[in-house]
């Protein structure tokens, strides 16, 4: 796993799973949630997670001294972007790598969050019209043969 999600020591690992997924999951959980909460679209989502996963990745460079962003690296890329533009963006992807992961990760959570609480609401909300299909979904209520009136 070292080397595709995060980088550095031998406790690199611990600090991935402390910080990305035990904080950064902690805020993208609640972020999803409050979306979800407000009614809004799942389409806001992305832009939040993205400042979150920055934010993360600011944790893992500011407490535990990782470059998640390398910016020496992504200097370098934009500076080989100038001459050669499919070389530099494959450079300047790759120096990414790090925050697009933590990216991906955060945004699954916050999809999670999301989805649970909408269920929720839906259930309770229109409890006549819906009924709830495990944790992450929701679907029409079929009427009963009660609910059915002749004319």
């Amino acid at each position: 796993m070292r080397g595709i999600l995060f980088e550095g020591g031998p406790n690199a690992g611990w600090v991935f799973l402390l910080v990305t997924i035990v904080l950064g999951g902690a805020a993208a959980l609640a972020t999803g949630r409050a979306i979800a909460r407000t009614w809004r679209t799942f389409a806001q989502a992305p832009f939040a997670m993205f400042a979150l996963a920055a934010a993360v990745c600011f944790l893992h460079y500011a407490l535990f001294a990782e470059s998640a962003i390398p910016l020496g690296k992504l200097g370098a890329a934009l500076s080989l972007a100038r001459t050669d533009a499919a070389g530099g963006l494959a450079a300047l992807l790759a120096s990414l790598h790090y925050l697009f992961v933590t990216f991906v990760i955060l945004l699954t959570i916050a999809w999670a969050g999301f989805r649970f609480t909408r269920a929720r609401q839906m259930e309770t909300q229109y409890p006549w019209a819906m009924r709830r299909l495990g944790p992450f979904g929701w679907a029409l209520r079929e009427p009963s043969a009660t609910e059915i009136r002749p004319n």
